[in-house]
């Protein structure tokens, strides 16, 4: 601060001398405020230079970037839209088509069975009525998944829709295989009540008899000349029902069963380890004319009374035959198959002495056939 002195003595006359005022002091405040605004100013017209630039390079961005959020939500929309549709089998156009074909067929089969109409359509066989109880069990499971099963839905009409398709064209061709007797192919199981089980592969076996079922054929059957002169058709009828083949490569019976001899006087033979097949000796001394003697059917019978025994005793020489078994085997063809005794035994001559039939053999062969005793 200035220090100003007390005025002199003396005055000066008419003259009054006042003090000049003190320095004004400059505001520095101003002039930092002043710099501030200055570069504020630049600044912003800097910044508002680069949000020019900037609004230009990412508008596009900005707006792709909306059309795509859009665009998802859109899409969420419609997913949730059609999550929210759902559709059930039940209402379907097709569905009632679908019952009345799938269990009305069941139904009307079901019928057949109990009045036994069936057997116009599989036969009489056991076979044949297993083949149609197949076709109702196959049958009965696509009814219970209709009726019983869980009810199904889904937001695809349209798959609905093909399952009712695909049902119905099931059972149709279902029907259309039992009727042209076509194996099913497929697999079922059953436990019975008493604990057994029956399976199947739904091949259609009506044509094959059970063994009784063929005895039974047998002895009714009435064979007669083919367009040859000979019995070579019925004989090999005959051995169809008990599903065996009639071969003529003789010699190969004794790959199986080599412990067996042969002569000339060898019509026929049958070797349990090849239990399918009846085997035709060309080597026979009266072959081929004997084909057209009735005697050929009652050897090929005698052939097939061997096969018989083997499937009841699982042996063509069961213990209660002894000795005896070609004569009990004689004896199982004439009781249980129809053959004529007095042919065979007519051909039970020296050297064969062992095919000569007996009250005895005919006791023994009756008891393996009705009562399984084979000793």
């Amino acid at each position: 601060m200035t220090h100003i002195p007390p005025p002199p003595p003396y005055q000066r006359q008419h003259q009054q001398y006042t003090a000049p005022p003190p320095p004004r002091r400059k505001s520095r405040a101003g002039l930092v405020i002043g710099i501030i605004v200055g570069v504020l100013a630049v600044i912003g017209a800097v910044v508002g230079v680069i949000a020019l630039i900037l609004n230009a390079i990412l508008t596009p961005f900005q707006q792709a970037s909306q059309d795509l959020r859009d665009a998802l939500n859109n899409g969420d929309n419609a997913s949730a839209t059609s999550e929210s549709a759902e559709y059930w089998i039940t209402e379907r156009p097709r569905y009632d088509e679908m019952v009345t074909v799938v269990a009305g067929m069941y139904d009307d089969y079901n019928r057949m069975l109990d009045d036994g109409s069936y057997t116009e359509i599989v036969g009489t066989t056991v076979n044949g009525a297993h083949y149609f109880h197949d076709f109702l069990r196959i049958l009965l499971d696509e009814v219970g998944g209709i009726r019983f099963g869980v009810l199904t839905s889904s937001t695809d009409p349209g798959e609905l829709d093909d399952i009712i398709d695909s049902k119905i064209g099931y059972a149709l061709d279902l029907e259309r295989k039992l009727h042209a007797g076509e194996d099913f192919n497929v697999t079922i199981r059953v436990e019975r009540a008493d604990g057994s089980v029956y399976e199947s592969d739904g091949s259609n076996r009506s044509a094959i008899l059970t063994p009784r079922e063929a005895e039974a054929a047998a002895r009714s059957f009435v064979p007669h000349l083919d367009a040859n002169g000979t019995y070579v058709e019925s004989a090999t009828e005959l051995a169809h029902m008990f599903g065996l083949e009639l071969s003529r490569d003789f010699e190969r019976a004794y790959d199986y069963c080599t412990r067996r001899t042969t002569s000339n006087n060898t019509i026929a033979a049958y070797c349990i380890v090849h239990p399918h097949v009846v085997w035709i000796n060309t080597g026979f001394w009266g072959y081929p004319g004997f084909q057209s003697d009735p005697g050929f059917i009652d050897a090929i019978k005698h052939e097939i009374a061997h096969h018989r025994i083997g499937q009841i005793c699982r042996t063509t020489q069961p213990v209660v035959a002894g000795e005896l078994a070609e004569a009990v085997t004689s004896s199982y063809a004439v009781v249980f198959l129809g053959a004529d005794g007095s042919e065979l035994q007519h051909s039970a001559h020296s050297p064969t002495p062992q095919y000569i039939m007996s009250d005895a053999t005919f006791d023994i062969a009756t008891g393996i056939g009705q009562d399984l005793n084979c000793g």
